[in-house]
């Protein structure tokens, strides 16, 4: 029970320790790092529309999909694809009829670390925003 105590205590401590560095006005930095869209202008057609539907085309290791449909009914996607365990880029793809999707571009950003992609379609503007950490 000493040990389980200490233990506590000790993260206590170290979690105080790292509030007073980091400030005490409850706010903290914000790192905005430089994105880059590379266009791709590429087209796969499926001829497989029962279940699962591959759009990806990669060797990479493809994670993490996001789906929205936009106003128009366009069916948008984004996944994470991992090149390796430190460089990952987020893919855009899009379908009107589920069975073509255009591949219009790749995110990356200057680190080569984009994850968790997420789209959202916004009534209010007609725009499908996507956003990732």
């Amino acid at each position: 029970m000493r040990k389980i105590v200490a233990l506590v205590g000790v993260l206590v401590l170290v979690a105080s320790m790292t509030s007073a560095i980091n400030g005490t006005n409850g706010t903290r930095d914000a790192y905005i790092e430089d994105t880059c869209i590379v266009p791709l202008h590429k087209t796969i057609a499926t001829s497989n529309l029962q279940g699962n539907v591959q759009i990806s085309t990669g060797e990479e290791n493809d994670i993490t999909p996001t789906i929205t449909v936009d106003g128009n009914g366009r069916v948008v996607v984004a996944y994470l694809s991992q090149a390796s365990i430190l460089e990952h880029y987020i893919y855009l793809a899009y379908s009107e009829d589920g069975s073509t999707w255009e591949l219009p571009a790749y995110v990356y950003t200057e680190s080569g670390v984009a994850a968790s992609p997420y789209l959202d379609y916004m009534p209010g503007t007609g725009k499908v925003t996507l956003s990732y950490v």
